[in-house]
């Protein structure tokens, strides 16, 4: 009498996602494995990446805000030179950046945005290295390029908030579209506060020493690109030791990039 093979056993279904992991027991099973990791990873970034090229595509960039761009006017008497006073909301006079000295510019890359002609408006790799520094205790840095920060300061307002954050974002990118690098570069000087009631390099390079922007050598540029972090307290007495930190941190970036 002939004896039936024993039946195979049936083969586990695979499951698309392997969760609660299949073959483990204890507390591995309910970790996730590397591959679920970063199979999720990837679709946050993808869904991140089709989420700002949708709000790129269709937002238009505003107007920039009054304060951003307000200019003083000077009125003179009669021979010209002389001025009897000033009038305006803020103290600035906008410049081009023909008018500003390389040694303001390469300052202002030092301190602030040392990749910024080599990104979109938006520098992933500087924001994993500020965030790296930060943690470890490096040197404390931004993660915000200069097209991030000009887009705060001209369109949005100073709120803290994931919204606010993810429209400088939209608006940084879009930016990059419809201008050159060195007009939003000269928007940024322009458009940003250096403490003494100065609005813009122009004003500020009167203030802290008595010249044009065009006229700025290396140190003086390293000053107030340094200032421009936290004005007023770099000008009381606590902030005297942190400004020069941060004087020193930027001409060394200067050297760095070449600039000295």
């Amino acid at each position: 009498m002939a004896t039936k093979a024993p039946a195979k056993p049936k083969k586990a279904k695979r499951r698309f996602i392997d969760y609660p992991r299949a073959g483990k027991s204890g507390v591995r099973r309910w970790l996730p494995s590397w591959k679920l990791t970063l199979g999720i990873i990837g679709t946050l970034v993808l869904a991140v990446v089709v989420g700002l090229g949708v709000a790129v595509a269709s937002i238009e960039v505003p107007k920039p805000n009054d304060l951003a761009v307000a200019q003083t006017t000077r009125v003179y008497y009669d021979d010209g030179k002389t001025e009897i006073g000033r009038i305006g909301e803020a103290n600035r006079t906008s410049v081009t950046l023909d008018r500003i000295s390389p040694e303001m510019q390469a300052a202002i890359l030092a301190a602030e945005d040392r990749g910024y002609y080599n990104h979109g408006g938006f520098d992933p790799k500087g924001l994993l290295r500020a965030t790296w520094n930060n943690i470890t205790g490096g040197t404390t840095q931004g993660a915000s390029t200069i097209t991030q920060q000009y887009a705060k300061n001209a369109y949005l307002s100073q709120e803290q908030s994931f919204e606010r954050k993810f429209k400088e974002l939209v608006l940084s990118v879009k930016l990059e579209t419809q201008a050159s690098k060195d007009d939003i570069l000269a928007n940024y000087l322009n458009a940003i506060y250096y403490g003494r009631g100065a609005y813009g390099i122009q004003a500020a390079s009167q203030a802290y020493f008595g010249k044009t922007a065009s006229k700025l050598d290396a140190a003086e540029a390293a000053y107030l690109a340094a200032i421009i972090r936290a004005p007023s307290f770099y000008a009381s007495k606590k902030g005297q030791d942190e400004l020069e930190g941060r004087w020193d941190y930027v001409v060394a970036g200067m050297v760095q990039t070449g600039a000295l």
